[in-house]
């Protein structure tokens, strides 16, 4: 059964039949309305190809149909075409004669598709994460580098109160707080070019040791809502351990991301 992604019941039925009566696609095959939006609002022009940009970064080898109304030529002013350009997604404007359909249809059938995207949505994409990874860690930093400072400079009269504080702010973000942190790297690791997977790869390792240090540091305010002299310590010094760390990822992946804009 073809997966069709489109907006309008109605639509998608008529699109489903017209499809079925050219004879078989690949059973993974998807057809997608450059517009549909899977009932989740957007911000950009076209949210069905930035659907399509998803899936192949996530690796999907799906083949795709892409479908609208929209001529190549304005189509493709919206920075999210550009995954049109990518191997084994193809554009269908509409209205369209049923010789065309078959024609892409041998065209599909005929093709060895991979997962990659092209040079330009690549790029687009990989910056994008990089922005939200650092986005990410600075959230990370706002959550222990406060607290641990307020742990630091408290006398008797407010250690329970940045105690309490401390250990409100890391037991409700849970124990897998860096897990979004590490499959972005996982992302970045995929869209990584040649020049910079070596560096990509010192990240997610950086990562993997914070998520370390993040679950130990999970495990010393989860203990008791009392507290001892050394658990405090032993807070702290695991705080201090993640924050430089962070700060040095972060100056990394800028240093990637200018790096890789230049090339």
């Amino acid at each position: 059964m073809l997966a069709i992604q489109e907006n309008d019941p109605l639509f998608k039925s008529i699109i489903s039949r017209i499809f079925h009566s050219i004879g078989a696609l690949p059973s993974d095959c998807i057809i997608t309305n450059i517009a549909y939006s899977g009932n989740k609002g957007g911000n950009v022009q076209y949210p069905g190809l930035q659907h399509v940009t998803k899936l192949r970064t996530a690796g999907d080898k799906s083949p795709v149909i892409c479908y609208g109304f929209v001529n190549k030529e304005r189509l493709f002013r919206a920075p999210e075409a550009s995954v049109l350009r990518s191997d084994g997604i193809f554009y269908l404007q509409l209205p369209c004669t049923i010789q065309k359909m078959q024609k892409l249809r041998e065209v599909i059938l005929g093709s060895e598709i991979n997962a990659s995207l092209d040079a330009g949505t690549t790029l687009v994409e990989y910056c994008k994460h990089i922005r939200l990874l650092i986005h990410n860690l600075n959230n990370v930093i706002g959550t222990i580098e406060p607290n641990i400072n307020g742990l630091k400079t408290a006398n008797e009269n407010s250690i329970q109160t940045e105690w309490k504080i401390i250990r409100k702010a890391i037991l409700s973000a849970g124990p897998e707080r860096i897990k979004k942190e590490i499959q972005l790297g996982e992302t970045l690791t995929k869209l990584a070019g040649k020049g910079s997977k070596k560096d990509i790869a010192l990240v997610t390792r950086q990562l993997g040791k914070i998520n370390t240090l993040y679950k130990k540091l999970f495990d010393l305010v989860a203990k008791e809502e009392r507290f001892t002299k050394l658990q405090i310590k032993n807070v702290i010094k695991n705080g201090e351990s993640i924050i430089p760390i962070i700060y040095t990822i972060k100056i990394n992946l800028e240093r990637i991301m200018n790096n890789d804009q230049k090339v």
